[in-house]
């Protein structure tokens, strides 16, 4: 009896170990101006929310019109804030990395820098679509001293990212039930796992995103920006 008593609080001790060392969700959101007027004091009053990040540029000369006003809410609410560039493919690369570094606040950004790839070029191949895509990674890498993440759907991962862009960490968006599941989106650093997300403080629908804790301290800043 002492022994099985004995086995039972072996088993339930290995348990609360196991799950003490596991990393705990951590969820987000991602906004633009698209999201119109946002009551801050409301979003921010949900405790499970953690972190957003914000569109500050598109493109070779665009700015978010809601930028400034939404990066300084959260940083007003002591969110985790980061900032993200719509990367429009038949736009200038070099020109679209001086953008998001002008606009984008990144001395005061909690999360590392991001790039949006999702869409294709009207203009230019495969080739120098991916090569103008390592060329914004570099110079804003250069500048901030952190690899950026870059944000896209997964079959965009599977066909332009993986391979190509492997020391990157990235951010995925995968909606269905079999794709949540595909290991590449477990893997991803962060997970956009809805577009149309219901939250306080924002009408209508907004993007709905999750990390764990562990890899959330892989894409916080650990240093000031250049």
């Amino acid at each position: 009896m002492k022994k099985i008593i004995f086995l039972l609080a072996f088993i339930s001790f290995c348990f609360t170990v196991e799950a003490k060392g596991k990393p705990k969700p951590v969820k987000g959101i991602d906004i633009s101006h698209n999201q119109d007027k946002i009551d801050w004091k409301k979003l921010a009053s949900q405790k499970t929310l953690k972190f957003v990040i914000i569109r500050s540029s598109m493109g070779d000369d665009r700015r978010d019109k809601k930028f400034s006003f939404n990066f300084s809410q959260a940083k007003k609410y002591k969110l985790l804030v980061g900032t993200y560039h719509y990367y429009d493919p038949n736009e200038n690369s070099t020109e679209q990395a001086l953008n998001y570094l002008k606009s984008s606040k990144q001395k005061e950004n909690n999360i590392i820098p991001i790039l949006d790839f999702e869409n294709l070029s009207k203009v230019q191949s495969k080739t120098k679509l991916i090569s103008g895509i390592k060329n914004w990674l570099s110079i804003v890498e250069k500048k901030t001293g952190y690899k950026p993440i870059i944000y896209t759907g997964l079959s965009f991962y599977k066909t332009y990212i993986e391979g190509n862009f492997d020391d990157y960490p990235y951010w995925v968006a995968a909606y269905s039930t079999k794709r949540k599941y595909d290991s590449d989106v477990l893997e991803a650093d962060i997970r956009q796992i809805s577009q149309s997300g219901k939250v306080r403080g924002i009408r209508g629908s907004v993007d709905l995103n999750v990390t764990d804790s562990q890899k959330l301290k892989n894409i916080l800043r650990k240093k000031p920006a250049r």
